[in-house]
């Protein structure tokens, strides 16, 4: 049960920092209801990162990463840890498309 536990957070406490990364880009993040999963989509000239608010924390943060890794994150500073999962996000998709 702890080991569970401890996962949990582990997501939770990356979810927390993935949407601390997403305003300092000049993203707008909005957690809406809908019959979607989420992504990047350009509002009256802004961009904003939707995200259904009924995905579990793991999709949330797939998503996150997918749209982030898609960004240019050279500027910012991002705690290595979470670089690294959207960096992992980022060859995978480039795996998937050669």
């Amino acid at each position: 049960m702890e080991y569970i536990h401890s996962w949990l957070m582990k997501d939770t406490k990356l979810l927390e920092q993935l949407q601390t990364v997403v305003p300092r880009l000049g993203i707008e993040l909005k957690d809406v209801d809908g019959d979607f999963t989420g992504g990047l989509c350009c509002v009256k000239g802004r961009k904003v990162l939707l995200i259904n608010s009924s995905l579990t924390t793991r999709k949330m943060i797939e998503i996150m990463c997918r749209e982030l890794a898609r960004q240019d994150l050279s500027n910012i500073f991002i705690l290595p840890a979470v670089r690294r999962k959207i960096e992992a996000c980022n060859a995978l998709r480039q795996s998937l498309q050669s």
